[in-house]
């Protein structure tokens, strides 16, 4: 079948970005710079999420009188929701997200135009994590690819002891047509994984999804801003959100599926032993990491195994089994303190 869509022209300004921002003074008029500097931005809606600061104001501020740039203020409601109104609001062929406290690299749509042609619906670049203290980590294809399903989700399944590669973090351009063709918007009712639940079921859906390197999008990582306090809940719902995209998927893209979900269900039961912890019910928290394998292998690899080896030669009776677990919560506790 022949491919109808369009080629974008880099120069040319088709692209939509939305920023949603919540408290983001401090750094969101770098974010605004980065995006006006590209001649292929068309339109630029910053939706200030009900930010208690002046976030607004420091937007307004760096209005370059080109008429690109709308600030519009709604109740807080999250970033889904922030996204979601500002799409809603534009009208180029192509739109992206830019969060408040990151930038796009110079001359980064431009280049990413001329790669691609056309023949995607959705397209990504390299992905550069700048830490505070002078690291940098990328999450580049080195060259060029097609993202099937299949790779989205094993490219979202964290991988141990290696710094934080999920695709999920791509921050790619979408082609509105294919997204309202098929009434595609983010989840709203999610607070975690929104990204990998809206690209994901696009791509159930058809969507052509290409990736390719830099220049790219930089993303700003202060100390712990990577993490967030997620519950039980939120991981349920991205396993119900995978376990129906289960239906009509083929056999490998069902085999990456229930690992994604393996991964999830681990790190819901996690923190339900966390949480009974949290109470102090340290026999009802014995019992419920027990009580799934995946979750005792975990605990008992990541918390106990330094605290077993010293007490190996002692009697593992209940005071051993609490001080296990006193360990462990001393240890989620300062990972607590790290994140926030």
């Amino acid at each position: 079948m022949t491919d109808k869509t369009t080629p974008l022209r880099p120069g040319s300004p088709c692209v939509a970005v939305v920023m949603p921002a919540y408290n983001a003074e401090q750094t969101i008029a770098a974010a605004l710079r980065s995006a006006l500097a590209e001649p292929e931005v068309a339109e630029l809606v910053v939706v200030d999420d009900g930010s208690s600061d002046a976030t607004g104001q420091a937007a307004q501020a760096c209005d370059d009188k080109t008429g690109r740039l709308r600030v519009i203020r709604q109740p807080n409601r999250g970033p889904a929701a922030a996204c979601n109104a500002g799409v809603a609001m534009t009208q180029a062929p192509v739109w992206c997200i830019l969060d408040a406290d990151d930038a796009f690299a110079p001359r980064r749509l431009g280049t990413l135009l001329g790669r691609l042609g056309h023949g995607w619906d959705i397209a990504a670049d390299t992905l550069a994590f700048r830490f505070s203290d002078g690291r940098e980590h990328r999450l580049d294809p080195a060259g060029a690819k097609t993202v099937t399903l299949e790779d989205f989700v094993r490219g979202n399944i964290p991988l141990r002891k290696s710094p934080r590669c999920e695709l999920g973090y791509l921050q790619p351009l979408m082609r509105r047509e294919f997204f309202e063709r098929r009434g595609l918007t983010l989840d709203t009712s999610a607070r975690f994984a929104e990204d990998y639940m809206f690209c994901a079921g696009a791509l159930a859906q058809g969507a052509r999804f290409r990736w390719t390197s830099g220049p790219g999008y930089i993303a700003h990582v202060s100390s712990g801003s990577l993490s967030h306090i997620q519950t039980a809940d939120d991981y349920e719902r991205v396993i119900a959100f995978d376990q129906a995209l289960m239906d009509g998927c083929t056999r490998s893209e069902a085999r990456a599926l229930r690992r994604h979900m393996r991964v999830m269900r681990l790190k819901a039961q996690y923190l339900r032993v966390e949480a009974e912890l949290s109470r102090g019910r340290r026999r009802s928290a014995l019992a419920l990491a027990l009580r799934d394998p995946a979750t005792a292998g975990f605990m008992f690899n990541h918390r106990c195994r330094p605290l077993l080896s010293r007490l190996v030669k002692g009697t593992l009776g209940l005071d051993v089994e609490l001080e296990l677990l006193s360990q462990f919560r001393r240890d989620v506790a300062a990972e607590r303190r790290t994140t926030n």
